[in-house]
Parts: C-alpha cells; sequence; structure tokens
C-alpha cells in the first residue's frame, strides 16, 4: 500500500481508511496507520488528537466520493414511473457502490458494531434521504398496482443491504468477486423484479443504458395497457421473431427497437382499443416505459 505523493494529512486518513475497514477499530492502533502513513505516532496525534477523530475523517472521506446522479432522483420522483425503468437505475447505484466503494462499507459496518449511536447518526444523515426516496416511491408503486402488496420499508431495506453486503459475502461462501457491474445489475434487476413485479418475465432481449454505461439486460415486462399511457412510448414485438434488435441511446435512458416485420408505426399516446384494432394478434405489446426511437417498431 504505497502512499506517497500526497500530504501528510491526506496519508493519513488513506491509512486510516485501509486497516480500519479491514481491521476494524478495535483492531487498528495508531501506531500501525502511522507507519502505513510514514510518520511517527506523535505526528500523527498533531493532526488527530484522539483516534475516534482519525475514524470519523476516514468514514468521511470515502462518504465525499459518493455521488448519486441527478437522473435517479427524478425516476424516483415520478410516482407514475414504470418499476421496470426506476428500480435497476436504483440498483445500478447500489451495486456500482457494492463493487467500488467497498472500503465505505466496511467502514460503516465496523462503525455500527464498535461505535453505533454516532455511526447511526451520519448513516441517517448521509443514506436517508435515498432509502426514504426508494420507500416512498414503491409505496406509490403498490398503491397503483404496479408492484405486489408488500410493505416498502422492509423491501427497500432488504434489496439494498442485500446487494450492498452481497460483494462482501459472497467470496465467504465460495463465489467469485464480481468486478462487471453491468452483470451485476442484470442479475440483481432481474431477481427483484420477478420478485416484485406482477406479469414480470423474460420476452427479448434488450439494453439497458445506465449512468457508467450500456449493457445487455434479458428481462422485459408483458404487460396489456390499463388506458392512456400519457408518459410512456411503447415498443412491438412479433412473437415469432427471433432476432430483435434491442438497442440503447441518451445517458440514463432505455430504448428497444425491435424489428416486427411490417408492424405499423406506434405512437407515442395510445388508448388500449386503438391499439388494438391495427396491431395483428402475433405481436406482443410491451409497455416497459421505454423511449422508442424508431419510425416503426
Amino acid at each position: 500500500m504505497n502512499l506517497g505523493g500526497r500530504d501528510t494529512r491526506e496519508r493519513v486518513v488513506e491509512a486510516a481508511v485501509q486497516l480500519f475497514s479491514r481491521q476494524g477499530y478495535s483492531g487498528t492502533s495508531t501506531r500501525e496507520i502511522a507507519r502505513l502513513a510514514d510518520i511517527t505516532e506523535a505526528s500523527l496525534f498533531h493532526y488527530f488528537p484522539h483516534k475516534q477523530d482519525l475514524f470519523w475523517a476516514a468514514l468521511q472521506e470515502r462518504i465525499r466520493h459518493i455521488r448519486i446522479r441527478k437522473e435517479v432522483w427524478h425516476l424516483l420522483q415520478q410516482r407514475e414511473a414504470n418499476p421496470a425503468v426506476v428500480l435497476p437505475q436504483v440498483i445500478e447505484l447500489l451495486v456500482h457502490l457494492a463493487i467500488y466503494h467497498q472500503d465505505l462499507i466496511r467502514l460503516f459496518l465496523a462503525g455500527f458494531i464498535e461505535m453505533r449511536p454516532p455511526t447511526e447518526h451520519i448513516y441517517r444523515r448521509e443514506s436517508g434521504p435515498l432509502i426514504q426516496a426508494i420507500s416512498n416511491y414503491l409505496e406509490q408503486a403498490v398503491k397503483r398496482g404496479a408492484l405486489y402488496d408488500m410493505d416498502p420499508a422492509i423491501t427497500t431495506m432488504s434489496f439494498t443491504a442485500g446487494i450492498l453486503t452481497h460483494e462482501l459475502l459472497w467470496p465467504l461462501f465460495g463465489g467469485a468477486a464480481n468486478t462487471n457491474t453491468g452483470e451485476a445489475v442484470v442479475a440483481h434487476s432481474r431477481y427483484w423484479l420477478n420478485a416484485l413485479m406482477p406479469g414480470y418475465r423474460a420476452v427479448v432481449p434488450a439494453r439497458i443504458a445506465l449512468g457508467r454505461g450500456t449493457v445487455d439486460f434479458p428481462p422485459v415486462v408483458e404487460r396489456r395497457f390499463t388506458g392512456v399511457l400519457s408518459s410512456q412510448r411503447t415498443v412491438c414485438l412479433r412473437s415469432t421473431a427471433t432476432k430483435p434488435r434491442a438497442e440503447a441511446e441518451g445517458e440514463g435512458s432505455v430504448v428497444v427497437a425491435a424489428i416486427c416485420d411490417g408492424c405499423p408505426t406506434v405512437p407515442s399516446r395510445i388508448e388500449e382499443k386503438n391499439h388494438e384494432s391495427h396491431h395483428r394478434a402475433d405481436c406482443l405489446v410491451l409497455a416497459f416505459g421505454f423511449s422508442c426511437h424508431r419510425d416503426v417498431c
């Protein structure tokens, strides 16, 4: 662990992050931190008079690197947004944290075990708004029938805690550490959408454009319309199509363009009765919250 090239305080904090996150609070001495930072223990106390001060500085150092994309906040505030669009975006955020910010998760776990009250305060302050936004969205989705009847608070904590700790615990059971964000997003999204969303099943491969890249995203929802889809565009797919084409465009957007062999243009606002009158019976109607950028589906 080479901490050279940084100023003294930065080296001390980074050394504290690395040791506290791996050895816990009680298992790490200030002498070890000073040695890793390449300073004397007396010099360390010049910057941080108490060991606890150093732990909180280490935790805040990792917290400040976390950025939640505006698209995620925007989707969670849209109470009518399709869960098949919203949840993968939230899951992508959690997967990114689980894979690339494991030091932060370990520091929180160490704090919960050894210094619970102040750690809880920091956790609520930093994570509370996101957790509450997810829970509020799930509650609204349940009320309008987009998700199964379930407790939104329990569900929120179940999938957030499960995803965040999965990458830490899975290697203990013989699994390989996952370094592919896209594959992890697909796996977790498939699991949770199957568990929470009525009528959900994999129909056709698609691609999902997340905040940090575009990945293959097999699950698609097969559902029938109920009324006017004022905020959604629709995609039509022939059940006999063997090689539907799926593309994605735009950061944070999800786009499906499937070739339907002559199926007419699908307008962005359409009532069920009008749709049924001009689409053949061998087309599956996929209401997935996608924005289709093709003239024909």
